[in-house]
């Protein structure tokens, strides 16, 4: 199950301190908005003091063509890196943003439409604080409208064929495992809600109840397949039968 906001309720997930401080780091999620007129954090990470310094990932309901952008603060101004589609309302979409360098950010909508951002912010930005459902600054903005799920993060800039990997529900367990600060499914059975690779678990505020979760493939343990004889062993069950059963590991046991 993910998890269901609604932004007139002002209803948040938070922590006050940082998965990740400075670039490179990618930012992915699922969401469902029931808005496509406003603008709504996904996932930002913030100096809680200071309104002008943070990376957040968010959907731009209120900006022409409703992209998915990736954006930086360090004073005044964000850059923004927007991909080049955008979303509809009440439908599942795969969002992600990349900052490689502190003048490299893209923007992705479903694995593609990848739109890119050269704007030189300077890396230096002390954060302390983490927030899934809003920007969560030191004046509180762009509540989300619907469900996320499956949010991370990385603090290494993934590749455009990575982040189609992650488009194409498999989850982020699969992708740079090493470099994975931080990973929330938000399934909605814990409260404060699991980071189950960081520990950065996070407080709900608000009634933030669960809703239906994207189709998502996570990983399994192999498993083996014992046969009583030979010929039983031999019924048509081959590696790649095997294989397509989910089985990973399996051999003859007399």
């Amino acid at each position: 199950m993910a998890r269901l906001f609604d932004n007139a309720l002002s209803q948040y997930l938070e922590r006050d301190s940082a998965v990740v401080a400075t670039q490179p780091l990618t930012m992915a999620a699922w969401f469902n908005s029931d808005d496509a007129t406003i603008t709504q954090a996904i996932l930002s990470v913030v100096d809680k003091d200071d309104a002008s310094k943070m990376h957040f990932l968010e959907i731009a309901g209120a900006v022409a063509g409703d992209p998915v952008r990736m954006a930086s603060i360090v004073a005044g101004s964000p850059s923004y890196a927007a991909s080049t589609t955008g979303y509809t309302a009440n439908t599942w979409f795969h969002a992600a943003g990349v900052v490689s360098a502190s003048n490299a950010r893209a923007a992705y909508i479903n694995g593609g439409s990848k739109g890119t951002d050269a704007t030189e912010e300077d890396p230096l930005l002390v954060l302390d604080r983490t927030s899934i459902g809003r920007l969560g600054d030191s004046t509180p903005s762009q509540y989300f409208s619907g469900s996320i799920a499956e949010v991370a993060v990385w603090d290494i800039a993934l590749t455009d064929n990575e982040i189609i990997v992650l488009s194409k529900g498999f989850s982020p367990l699969f992708v740079r495992p090493q470099n994975l600060v931080a990973y929330w499914p938000l399934i909605g059975n814990y409260s404060p809600e699991t980071d189950i690779v960081g520990a950065n678990n996070l407080t709900l505020t608000g009634t933030v109840v669960k809703a239906n979760h994207p189709r998502i493939i996570y990983p399994s343990s192999p498993q083996i397949r014992r046969f009583t004889t030979a010929a039983a062993a031999a019924g048509g069950n081959d590696w790649p039968t095997f294989q397509t059963r989910g089985f990973r590991n399996w051999r003859f046991l007399g």
